[in-house]
């Protein structure tokens, strides 16, 4: 993927985003494990990217804490 930016985390997982229905856009978080799990959100087309990054670090504050349980 020429151009994705890796980044180093406590968890394997990546971020997908596409064009939703109504001009939003989807982002997904999927965790790279054994047992599939995945976190979704859509955003408004006008949404300020400030929130939306917000929106983002809890998700992956969620999936952290998915990846730590036994």
């Amino acid at each position: 993927f020429e151009g994705a930016r890796i980044e180093d985390a406590n968890v394997d997982a990546l971020w997908f985003s596409r064009p939703s229905h109504s001009k939003r856009e989807a982002w997904e978080l999927r965790l790279i494990a054994e047992t599939p799990y995945a976190l979704f959100e859509t955003f408004e087309a006008d949404e300020p990217e400030e929130a939306r990054e917000e929106v983002r670090q809890e998700m992956g504050a969620r999936m952290s804490e998915f990846a730590k349980r036994p």
